[in-house]
């Protein structure tokens, strides 16, 4: 979902059944490019 709605914001439960929060948020940073990737 957030691929082809590219929020500004995604809040993440650390708690998840399949994968946490940690593991999903690795995943995301990983797919993103360019100028939509911010160093935190």
């Amino acid at each position: 979902m957030w691929r082809n709605w590219q929020p500004y914001l995604i809040l993440m439960d650390i708690r998840m059944p399949v994968m946490n929060g940690y593991e999903a948020t690795r995943k995301i940073r990983s797919e993103l490019k360019g100028d939509n990737q911010l160093e935190l």
